[in-house]
């Protein structure tokens, strides 16, 4: 039974773009046995349904290990990572689109406040040091 040991490591936050969820997109897998790996990764966790444009769903590592254990008997399960995990589902063909555009336009507001801010300080620091006079008496 030292052959069978799967290794699972899950982060905590997981945002997925596919309806169908495998365990392979949302943990990292490792074993000694790559065939039993492979199969360990292609597991159903969770399928979509089509209606559904936003799906959070929170998932404690124990059910895993269960269904593994059901699916794959003999099989040893150790989690090296988060104890309970967040799977959000976002819908790849509006909301995508969006949240790039939102964080473009993020990045162009963020750089015009930022040239802004830097001129105003260096305006009001050779008004305050009379950066003039000093040139002067150089």
């Amino acid at each position: 039974m030292g052959n069978n040991i799967v290794y699972l490591r899950f982060e905590r936050n997981n945002e997925v773009r596919f309806r169908d969820i495998n365990i392979g997109l949302v943990a990292d897998v490792f074993s000694t046995d790559s065939a039993l790996e492979n199969k360990v990764k292609a597991l159903r966790l969770l399928k979509i349904n089509p209606d559904r444009k936003r799906e959070r769903r929170v998932f404690s590592c124990l059910d895993v290990i269960r269904q593994i254990s059901e699916e794959l008997p003999g099989t040893d399960v150790e989690n090296v990572g988060e104890e309970e995990f967040i799977i959000d589902f976002i819908d790849e063909n509006k909301s995508f689109f969006m949240s790039k555009a939102v964080k473009y336009v993020n990045l162009v507001l963020i750089c015009a406040m930022t040239f802004a801010g830097s001129s105003f300080s260096i305006i009001a620091y050779d008004n305050d040091v009379d950066i003039n006079g000093v040139f002067k008496s150089i």
